[in-house]
């Protein structure tokens, strides 16, 4: 197993600029698609707004998961929301996803490379058309700043589809996702569904009133979830605009089903009293926050 990754350092800029017929393709280096965790992912750097900086100062250096501290390069955050990584258009990514401290099963380290992890990205990044399918750990990741997708596609994860977190405000329109049911084993042999959340959303860990709050806007969002999690989790303060056009929660291989919507921590639910926690699916009632 190989931790490469492809890492897009602060002030610099990526341009993939695929098509529909010819999109770029980054996988591992075999003869098919079909693997999970062959290889890290794609990370992007930026000087966007991180709710562990505050949205005020002058240096911002907070540590990326995954990516190695020599030459500081694992360092992201800034203060500004406009900030610009490049541009990435018709983009797959496949196999992706390796956790640092080697582990495979269930109860993976927390310091781990997902499919496109978008760390202090700012606005001015162009993201369109992006399919993600088979990763070890999340598909999409956003770490504060302001990013904004335009299209997604994310099958088959192990870990979250769409995860946030670190005061993420920027957004996501027309995103498709299927949480594949996959069983694998934990470490002493037992059969485990890897597939985890549909979307988990989190604050600051260490403050969860820290601003800004993540509080990003998802439209024209569709879902498929197997899996013996929630499929939209929301914790550590965590805010957030969820407006779901369909959503289709099916019973695993192991016969494990939770629904919907998991609210964790008191923080979190003063968000939805404040307004700034909404999920809106009028064809899964379940899937509503008054």
């Amino acid at each position: 197993m190989d931790a490469s990754a492809l890492v897009v350092t602060r002030g610099s800029e990526i341009h993939i600029e695929g098509t529909a017929a010819e999109p770029v393709v980054m996988a591992s280096k075999d003869n098919n698609f079909t693997g999970i965790g062959e290889w890290g992912g794609l990370v992007l750097q930026g000087y966007g707004i991180v709710n562990d900086c505050g949205t005020t100062g002058s240096v911002c250096n907070v540590e990326a998961e995954g990516v190695s501290t020599a030459g500081n390069i694992s360092y992201f955050g800034g203060f500004d929301n406009n900030d610009s990584s490049g541009s990435i258009t018709y983009l797959e990514i496949y196999e992706s996803g390796f956790d640092v401290a080697g582990s495979l099963d269930a109860e993976r380290s927390g310091n781990e490379i997902n499919a496109l992890t978008l760390v202090g990205v700012g606005a001015n990044t162009i993201l369109e058309n992006i399919t993600i399918k088979n990763g070890l750990d999340d598909g999409i990741e956003f770490f504060g700043g302001a990013a904004e997708v335009d299209t997604i596609s994310i099958y088959c994860i192990s870990d979250d589809s769409i995860d946030y977190d670190l005061g993420w405000s920027g957004s996501i329109d027309n995103a498709y996702v299927e949480q594949c049911d996959n069983v694998g084993f934990d470490g002493s042999g037992t059969a485990i569904v890897l597939a985890d959340h549909v979307v988990e959303a989190s604050g600051n860990p260490n403050d969860f009133d820290a601003l800004p709050f993540s509080e990003p806007t998802i439209t024209n969002f569709s879902f498929v979830s197997t899996g013996t999690d929630e499929a939209l989790k929301f914790k550590e303060g965590a805010a957030g605009h969820i407006s779901v056009t369909s959503a289709t929660i099916n019973v695993d291989q192991l016969g494990g089903n939770k629904g919907c919507l998991e609210i964790i921590d008191l923080e979190t639910q003063d968000r939805i009293s404040s307004g700034h926690l909404t999920v809106n699916a009028p064809t899964a009632p379940n899937c509503v926050i008054p």
